[in-house]
């Protein structure tokens, strides 16, 4: 028999596990913020207009020298039960710092 606890604990796991699996999806975001994103930096934008555009749009981010790559997320776009849905946008540079590829994904948390 599991303690009292231990049940509490599995229960909420359960319930957020089961949320993100039932989770619609809005996409209409998702995808604006994609083609937002995608419409302004192409490939070959310098890395010095991707971090204005960034400042400009309000997105945190940071620089991975080593990978050639900017990180960057918004926060909290929406939000179910205990679940936040975030977008993360990675912009792979090339050797001279000029946009080579865009990833989006949606990112999940919660308790």
């Amino acid at each position: 028999m599991m303690k009292n606890s231990t049940g509490k604990l599995f229960l909420c796991l359960l319930i957020v596990f089961i949320g993100i699996a039932c989770h619609k999806q809005e996409p209409s975001m998702k995808n604006e913020i994609e083609a937002r994103v995608r419409s302004a930096l192409p490939a070959g934008t310098s890395y010095e207009a991707v971090e204005s555009y960034f400042q400009r749009a309000g997105i945190e981010h940071s620089w991975a020298e080593n990978g050639k790559v900017l990180h960057g997320i918004i926060r909290n776009i929406s939000k179910r039960g205990p679940v936040s849905e975030s977008i993360q946008v990675v912009v792979h540079m090339d050797n001279e710092k000029k946009v080579e590829k865009i990833e989006i994904k949606s990112v999940f948390t919660g308790p």
